[in-house]
């Protein structure tokens, strides 16, 4: 049995001026090719309803402007994570502890908010 978790995240895209910041991320179980249900998990990351995002930026952010400046800022949603984390330990260790060579910690993209309340 091949077990892996996969990761998506939504980003604001570049803009002159501005981090590169995550709106968005979801998360699913896949085993053995197949997505398993209920292990599927998402939030949403707050993001300034002042905030440019680039024209470029996939998904259906320009809908969501109102939920997203109402989210959780990433730092109080990292106790979910940590939770995330716990629950597929095995499968997310190098996703989350190895600085440098792509740890969660070490994103780009994320612009250090996992510290920023």
């Amino acid at each position: 049995m091949t077990r892996l978790v996969s990761l998506d995240f939504e980003t604001t895209g570049t803009m002159p001026g501005w981090e590169n910041e995550p709106w968005q991320l979801g998360c699913v179980e896949v085993v053995d090719g197949e997505p398993v249900a209920a292990s599927r998990w998402e939030t949403y990351f707050r993001i300034p309803a002042d905030r440019p995002f680039s024209p470029r930026a996939p998904g259906r952010w320009a809908q969501l402007r109102a939920e997203l400046a109402a989210a959780p800022p990433f730092a109080d949603l990292w106790p979910d994570l940590a939770a995330l984390e716990q629950r597929h330990a095995q499968l997310l260790f190098q996703i989350f502890h190895l600085p440098g060579q792509g740890g969660l910690g070490d994103v780009q993209g994320l612009g250090g908010c996992r510290d920023r309340a």
